[in-house]
């Protein structure tokens, strides 16, 4: 005992004690064998019981004791006021701790407690595993409870489920346990709460209640959430409205409202707040866009509608004018998904004036300027189709002939558009080809239907009668005209096979007070019609023929000697003619020709003609530049780059040459410029280079005199 710091005394060793009788008491007195004061704590400790009981089974007092000097002592109080073991019957050990903080030590004695059968009702024990629920509708959850029988006997539970609606707890609120002394059972109601209104989502406190014949009813509280699910369905009864609503026949000036309704269904177990944003470009060309109402709040499986009422002003004139409108359905939780939550209005307004009457003035309209057009002479096209064109040397300006038997003259204003100047003179006969003299842009000879020459002074004629007409044999058609380069000779191609040789430079003389020579040409026969000439070679001595049956002849005019024939690709019948041939001025051995056969094809003549070689070498080929159809114009530019082609599918294309005259690569297909009207056959073209561009003129049945401007194409490297 000398070693111990604290001396423990029990007033008895022996204690008998009956639940539901009076406490059973007991003293434990405390002596203090330390040097220093010391405070003391006395608790009670019983086999088999839980370290943190559910039940208080004793009291003590006082819970711990003032500080004690040394030799002083303290005597507790404790108090046996519950079975330690709910339900046991007999003897058991107690044991009495004490222990001071300040000594760091403790005293421990037992006491013999005798247990007795109990008299007092005792109440069951519950106990929820969990207490706070979630459940999605539809969805069964379990909840499970445990019931502790602390009572010396078995007991027959009754446990109920309070709270929650019965529906949702299957067939029975109510079910029945037994417990058997000092144990625990367990049992468990399955809910399963349905969806919609009849159970929304919130949070629903519900009561365990469990009841025996030993004791009072025992309670215990959970909770019950039941999440939201679901959608709120948002849609437009009518997307397409329209002003009036009836097609009106007549005019009509009325601009009546038209209402939207807009339905919200609230297919969820929440309610919800929903209000609807309208946006687009419709709100802000209305005058007047209402929402009714506001905002509208819908429980759970309800339905509404918002009332969207818009006014528009109808336009006088043209088509349909839509508005369109965005109607948003807000909800503000965000918690579930809106469906179709945009919904896109249409407002179609009609015109004022129908369509039908607008139309009808609009033929009106078109068939007045149209007739305007055809009748008012400042509009002045040929009437009948063109068959001549040509500008002149400095590219200012364009001559045209036509079957309505006059000659037309163009002013190129800025190079982009045909300015008219005036009428030349009235042949009494259809213009069949025109040419302007080389040295002289001012002097132009044209070929008429019957067979007559015209030269014409463009600036000194102000009686409008050409400086001198000549002809060899009458109502022999002129289908061909080339100036040789100093314009001392002018060579004519007819239609019964002659090429004729006119001395012009005698005759030009003799209108300055000369005396004018006798004009008799010289003729050369062949025995096809001529629809082509051009002067091939240096020094202009070969003039290359070309017309019906394919033929294409050179004939040397200064020596005398018999044309030599050059065989073409394709042999001819009496309905194939080489429509046009060309060559270059800078590059005069290039001959380019086109026939019906809508071939086009290139020719280098240097050999032929210098080396007396035959006339075979083709340099170029084709015939898909107007779908197989006739080519019946063709013009090549001076140095020999650029090839401009007419025929009857009324298209006018240009073709980029290499320098020795092949189509280039990268325009194989040629470049489209123009399309004359109705598609009608193209009869004459020319082109002239003018400092950056190239112009391209020509004449077709449509009447019209055509222009297209094109950049020239360095990279084509020709020039």
């Amino acid at each position: 005992m000398a070693n111990n710091l604290i001396e423990t005394t029990l007033s008895t060793k022996q204690l008998s004690f009956k639940p539901g009788g009076s406490p059973a008491f007991f003293e434990v007195t405390v002596v203090n064998h330390s040097d220093r004061f010391a405070s003391f704590q006395v608790e009670a400790i019983a086999a088999g019981v839980d370290s943190e009981p559910t039940v208080t089974w004793y009291k003590i007092s006082p819970e711990v004791s003032t500080k004690k000097p040394p030799g002083d002592s303290t005597t507790f109080k404790i108090g046996i006021v519950d079975s330690p073991v709910p339900g046991w019957v007999g003897l058991m050990n107690v044991t009495v701790r004490v222990f001071s903080i300040e000594l760091l030590d403790e005293d421990r004695e037992i006491v013999r407690l005798a247990i007795e059968q109990g008299t007092g009702s005792i109440p069951l024990q519950l106990k929820l595993p969990v207490r706070d629920f979630h459940v999605y509708p539809d969805n069964q959850i379990e909840i499970p409870v445990r019931i502790y029988n602390p009572a010396q006997i078995p007991s027959k539970a009754i446990v109920r489920c309070l709270g929650l609606e019965p529906s949702w707890l299957g067939q029975s609120v109510e079910r029945q346990v037994q417990v058997l002394p000092g144990k625990e059972a367990e049992t468990t109601f399955l809910c399963q709460p349905p969806f919609g209104a009849k159970a929304p989502s919130q949070i629903y406190p519900f009561t365990v209640e469990a009841s025996h014949s030993l004791g009072p009813p025992s309670r215990i509280e959970g909770s019950l959430e039941v999440l939201a699910v679901g959608s709120l369905e948002f849609r437009a009864l009518a997307l397409k409205q329209r002003v009036p609503q009836r097609r009106a026949w007549a005019i009509d000036w009325r601009s009546d409202p038209v209402t939207y309704l807009l339905e919200c269904e609230n297919a969820s177990n929440l309610a919800q707040e929903v209000t609807v944003d309208v946006t687009g470009d419709g709100v802000e060309r209305c005058d007047r866009l209402e929402l009714e109402p506001d905002t509208m709040t819908l429980y759970a499986a309800e339905t509404g509608q918002f009332e969207l009422l818009a006014r528009a002003k109808r336009p006088l004139l043209g088509w349909n004018r839509r508005l369109t409108f965005e109607a948003n359905a807000l909800v503000p939780e965000g918690r579930l998904n809106v469906r179709n939550e945009l919904q896109i209005l249409q407002l179609d307004l009609l015109p004022i004036v129908p369509r039908w009457l607008q139309l009808f003035l609009l033929f009106l309209l078109l068939l007045g300027l149209g007739s305007l057009w055809y009748f008012m002479p400042r509009l002045h096209h040929h009437k009948a189709p063109v068959h001549a064109v040509e500008i002149d040397g400095l590219a200012n300006f364009v001559v045209s002939g036509s079957n309505d038997e006059t000659i037309r003259t163009w002013q190129l204003k800025n190079r982009r558009e045909l300015d008219f100047r005036g009428v030349l003179g009235n042949f009494g006969k259809a213009v069949r080809t025109l040419h302007y003299r080389p040295v002289d842009n001012n002097l132009l000879a044209v070929g008429l239907e019957n067979g007559e020459i015209q030269l014409w002074d463009l600036l000194s004629s102000p009686d409008e009668n050409p400086i001198d007409s000549f002809s060899f044999q009458k109502d022999d058609r002129v289908l061909a005209l080339a100036f040789t380069r100093d314009g001392r000779y002018l060579f004519s191609g007819h239609g019964s096979g002659s090429v004729l040789q006119w001395e012009v430079q005698s005759q030009l003389e003799a209108q300055f007070g000369g005396t004018p020579p006798s004009q008799q040409p010289r003729r050369q026969p062949f025995d096809f019609a001529i629809s082509g000439l051009a002067l091939v070679g240096t020094g202009d001595r070969t003039l290359a023929v070309a017309g019906r049956f394919n033929q294409l002849r050179l004939w040397n005019w200064s020596d005398g000697s018999e044309p030599r024939a050059i065989a073409y690709p394709e042999t001819g019948g009496q309905n194939d003619y080489i429509f046009a041939i060309e060559t270059a001025e800078y590059n005069p051995y290039l001959l380019v020709t086109a026939d019906s056969q809508g071939s086009i094809t290139i020719w280098n003549l240097q050999t032929c003609l210098s080396e007396n070689q035959p006339c075979d070498r083709i340099v170029d080929r084709w015939s898909d530049g107007h779908d197989s159809q006739p080519v019946r114009a063709l013009s090549l530019s001076r140095n020999g780059c650029y090839l401009a082609t007419g025929g009857d599918d009324g298209k006018l294309k240009l073709w980029p040459l290499t320098a020795d005259g092949r189509r280039a690569d990268a325009y194989l297909e040629g470049i489209e410029l123009a399309n004359s009207f109705g598609r009608q056959k193209f009869n004459a073209i020319d082109l002239k280079i003018a400092n950056n561009n190239l112009l391209i003129v020509g004449g077709s049945d449509d009447r019209w005199v055509h222009l297209r401007r094109h950049p020239r194409l360095p990279q084509v490297r020709c020039e």
